[in-house]
């Protein structure tokens, strides 16, 4: 049986304290030991008070990664706003792998977990479900626009840039490049430093 210590748990409704408990369960023990008895334990609830609120685990597993996705979108337009037009793309991938660092528990629900409410590419992410892919395409968007990148299909060249970073993340979270965070970070700024210049409009001779 898990304990988890839910902070304030008198003043938060049900269905917070339950989200809540669930992402400290995640925290202490990892993500194998959030199930919907587990939770109910820690919030002193009946397995059935959870389905009132979630219908599942994978419903309870969206929520978790849609509270990630808020602090991931903050970072995302932290960066837009804090950056000028030119240095925009570059501020967006810092900003991913930041994220990716210091949240790596909301990364691994987020990401690496499969759930039954993700978005799929391209029909989602088209419609714009997507609000952190689409900060990217938008900003890819004006780049092409401001002839900073060659013309191309500007979802599409995000999603190149969004899956080499997930990719490059990938790799160092199960140990392919050592567990050094500062190495990884001149390894993955080398490495966009390729991308961005294969993606950069020539200039007229």
């Amino acid at each position: 049986m898990y304990t988890v210590h839910v902070n304030s748990v008198h003043i938060l409704p049900s269905k917070a304290r339950i989200l809540t408990a669930a992402q400290e369960l995640q925290h202490a023990t990892g993500l194998d030991s959030v199930s919907v008895r587990n939770v109910a334990a820690a919030v002193a609830l009946s397995p059935s008070a959870i389905y009132r609120h979630y219908r599942d685990k994978d419903a309870l597993l969206d929520a978790m990664a849609e509270e990630g996705f808020l602090v991931f979108e903050a970072y995302l337009t932290r960066a837009v706003a804090e950056s000028a037009k030119p240095k925009r793309l570059r501020a967006i991938i810092d900003a991913y792998l930041r994220f990716a660092l210091e949240h790596p528990s909301d990364y691994e629900v987020m990401f690496l977990t499969p759930r039954a409410g993700l978005r799929r590419f391209p029909a989602d992410f088209s419609a714009t479900q997507s609000r952190t892919f689409a900060i990217l395409r938008d900003s890819v968007d004006l780049a092409m626009r401001s002839e900073e990148l060659r013309t191309d299909d500007p979802r599409d060249t995000a999603l190149t840039i969004w899956a080499h970073a997930h990719g490059l993340v990938t790799m160092f979270r199960v140990g392919r490049f050592g567990d050094d965070p500062e190495r990884f970070r001149v390894l993955y700024h080398r490495s966009f430093d390729r991308i961005l210049r294969g993606l950069r409009k020539p200039r007229a001779k």
